[in-house]
């Protein structure tokens, strides 16, 4: 498989409200966070989840490398860099922001669709890195000629 596209986008941070037991513990009405999808399951409402999802749409994207339309499908590979350690549970509530970013990189042109034709697979990973200005996503697009045999 070779590396035929490379984009890399910013994270934002979502202010998500604490639990009133939290709230009369002294602590502030809000915290800020990463998303995971630890907070669909919590039963998150849709018009919250619909905030969330243009938040990620509006981040800032730049493309590093355009993925070739002559090599679709793609295989979606997103590296979470992050600055210091998360409370990110485990690697797969990464899709929750993986889902929302492809969707961001449709509505910027990076790609023409987000459809199986054109993403085929999607892997992640969590990547600590020291000296960083703030935290990023390195999304590598690598060709998966396995469906066009």
């Amino acid at each position: 498989m070779n590396i035929v596209g490379h984009v890399k986008t910013s994270l934002p941070y979502i202010t998500l409200p604490r639990s009133k037991a939290q709230r009369q513990a002294g602590k502030s009405a809000t915290r800020t966070n990463y998303l995971s999808t630890n907070k669909l399951y919590a039963g998150v409402h849709r018009m919250t989840r619909a905030n969330w999802a243009t938040a990620y749409h509006n981040s800032s994207i730049e493309t590093v490398v355009s993925p070739s339309v002559a090599s679709f499908p793609l295989i979606a590979y997103y590296v979470f860099n992050y600055k210091k350690k998360r409370s990110t549970s485990d690697v797969s509530n990464l899709s929750f922001m993986a889902k929302m970013i492809e969707d961001a990189l449709v509505i910027h042109g990076v790609l023409p669709d987000d459809k199986v034709y054109y993403i085929s697979e999607v892997r992640y990973r969590y990547k600590q890195v020291d000296n960083l200005d703030c935290d990023y996503v390195d999304i590598y697009f690598l060709d998966d000629t396995r469906l066009l045999l």
